[in-house]
């Protein structure tokens, strides 16, 4: 089911069997925002387009071990010295909201407008905040979700939202096990008529020694043609010591999940996933400093597109940035929402507006 993108001849040890998930049942402060690059942009030079990038197949398995450190975003590019394109997308407003509050999810709104889900970490939970345009938000109050602090769940983040025909079901991060210093996370769903008012379900992906992972994490969702879902998260396995990978399911009803046989791509984290023109457009963070573009027109064979840069207002750019979400209005923009870094300055007090000038 897809074929797993190797990484500059580095790929991790990946399991290769299939994996049933069962669901058990039981900005206004967010956003760095980017705008699609469009034509206009190419000729602006927006976008760097330095030759063609083909599909990339996994060959081997080696030891992770074997590639050495990496210091920086290029020495991290040159894992994949086959992609040589960059997109980069510059800042118009923000910062908007407050420090903290950040791995946003957007969905549109039944009875119309968008919704934005974060990660609140002031406040130990997810909030939102509601649009007309996808520009400007207005907060809303309380929080979607309450972290349980029940001595299991130490913390509910990371949401991914959907819309479904009865209302809006919330996937999200919960961490548990937190005084043991690592990062130990599940998959818990919670249901919305409303989609403010929100029941738990309950654990919808458990790490196991079953299924060979050791933690479950942020991901998103997209519906295909044929009315299926694609769900694409943040995996780690057992044993493994390097980085995080995404893995792929698939599911008819959103709660019942059959896992991919492959990893989507290696080295990779916290996927963002946009319909564009009837191709699935994927941003993911590559290792610490990089985020790469891919797509595909099935939904799990995914192409190398291009490395993503992102610039402030002044032209600098962003060291690093983080738990992207991309999002396209019923205008036809499509932007990124993400929190951000410059110059090792820490990250941006609330979040960064980048879209078309």
């Amino acid at each position: 089911m897809g074929d797993v993108l190797e990484i500059g001849g580095l790929i991790k040890f990946i399991f290769m069997k299939k994996i049933i998930a069962i669901g058990v049942l039981g900005l206004l402060s967010f956003g760095v925002y980017l705008v699609w690059p469009s034509a206009e942009m190419e000729e602006l030079g927006v976008v760097e387009e330095v030759g063609e990038v083909e599909e990339v197949k996994l060959l081997e398995t080696i030891a992770f071990e074997s590639a050495g450190p990496t210091d920086g975003y290029e020495d991290e590019r040159a894992l994949i010295p086959e992609l040589i394109a960059v997109e980069k997308w510059h800042q118009v407003g923000g910062p908007i909201g407050e420090q903290g509050n950040f791995a946003g999810s957007m969905v549109r709104l039944w009875d119309g407008g968008y919704r934005m889900y974060w990660n609140d970490s002031p406040d130990g939970g997810v909030a939102s905040a509601v649009s007309e345009d996808g520009l400007n938000f207005e907060a809303e109050e309380g929080l979607r979700m309450e972290t349980l602090n029940d001595g299991i769940e130490c913390k509910a983040s990371h949401p991914w939202v959907v819309a479904m025909d009865d209302g809006y079901r919330m996937y999200f991060q919960s961490e548990y096990d937190c005084d043991s210093g690592g990062d130990w996370f599940r998959t818990k769903t919670a249901f919305s008529e409303d989609g403010l008012n929100f029941v738990r379900e309950g654990v919808l992906m458990e790490a196991s020694e079953e299924n060979g992972l050791e933690r479950t994490a942020h991901g998103r969702i997209v519906q295909l043609e044929d009315g299926s879902y694609r769900m694409y998260f943040t995996v780690s396995l057992i044993g493994d010591k390097g980085p995080d990978d995404i893995l792929g399911a698939t599911s008819v009803d959103g709660l019942e999940w059959v896992f991919d046989d492959e990893m989507t791509i290696e080295f990779a984290h916290d996927p963002a996933v946009v319909v564009i023109d009837g191709r699935i457009h994927m941003y993911v963070g590559f290792l610490a400093d990089n985020t790469l573009h891919l797509v595909s027109d099935d939904g799990y064979n995914f192409e190398l597109v291009s490395w993503t840069e992102f610039y402030d207002e002044n032209g600098n750019r962003f060291d690093s940035i983080w738990d992207v979400e991309a999002f396209q209005t019923e205008d036809g923009n499509v932007y990124i929402y993400a929190a951000g870094e410059v110059g090792g300055s820490g990250p941006t007090q609330g979040q960064i507006i980048f879209g078309e000038e």
